[in-house]
């Protein structure tokens, strides 16, 4: 039989698994190697929805990270332009250097976790600075795009938890799963045995890499090819 290994895929070890789920049934003589397997199969249900959401929840986090780094670049570029109107357009002067030693530009290439960091300081150092009413207005756009900000990564943090213990649980399912289905292939063995049939009759029970042979018709001498076929001429 051909056993499950750290290259065996999640749905090959599932399809393997019904394979054998498959031909014990239509055999209707091994009901209790049955049951045992059946039990993983069902099991395998919960494991894969589970790790079908865990994947779907990178991928929605992900969004929300995306999303979030979006509403914090577009609040820290209000503020930056609030404070430079409120400087008259000087890009050097003391207050506007003060609050982006770094041009603003550069700060919103920034993935969202680094330019949080830039945010955290940008928020602190214009606490102490004497700025208008609408750019303090616009500061505090910049702090509730931080707080987006910060719970999206937390969420995102959680998914890959998530995902992780997924990937667990389904290693630990193949793992099962195989140790069931070599059990099954020494039971059968065993019975296969005690009950005078043949030795490969185990083997009967579990899918089969690559394509098997052809039977050979009825009569049909073993080793021998069948005849070419005859070409016809062409006009």
């Amino acid at each position: 039989m051909r056993e499950f290994n750290e290259g065996t895929g999640l749905e090959r070890a599932r399809g393997d698994t019904l394979y054998t789920v498959s031909v014990l049934e239509a055999s209707g003589s091994h009901e209790k190697l049955l049951r045992s397997l059946k039990l993983h199969l069902e099991r395998w249900t919960h494991v894969d929805a589970a790790r079908r959401a865990a994947e779907d929840g990178i991928v929605r986090t992900n969004a929300l990270v995306a999303w979030a780094d979006h509403g914090l670049d577009a609040a820290v570029r209000g503020f930056a332009n609030e404070v430079l109107r409120d400087v008259g357009g000087d890009k050097d002067h003391r207050t506007f250097k003060t609050l982006f030693p770094e041009a603003p530009n550069e700060v919103l290439k920034l993935g969202l976790e680094s330019e949080l960091e830039h945010a955290e300081r940008l928020v602190s150092v214009a606490g102490k600075v004497d700025v208008s009413k609408t750019a303090g207005a616009k500061l505090a756009a910049v702090k509730s795009a931080m707080a987006a900000g910060r719970d999206a990564l937390a969420q995102r943090r959680k998914a890959f938890l998530a995902q992780g213990q997924a990937s667990l649980d389904a290693a630990s399912w193949k793992e099962a799963a195989n140790n069931a289905r070599v059990s099954a292939y020494v039971q059968l063995q065993g019975w296969a045995l005690a009950n005078h049939e043949e030795r490969s009759y185990a083997d009967r029970f579990f899918a089969q890499g690559g394509h098997r042979p052809t039977k050979k018709a009825a009569g049909e001498p073993r080793g021998t090819a069948a005849a070419p076929k005859e070409e016809v001429p062409r006009g």
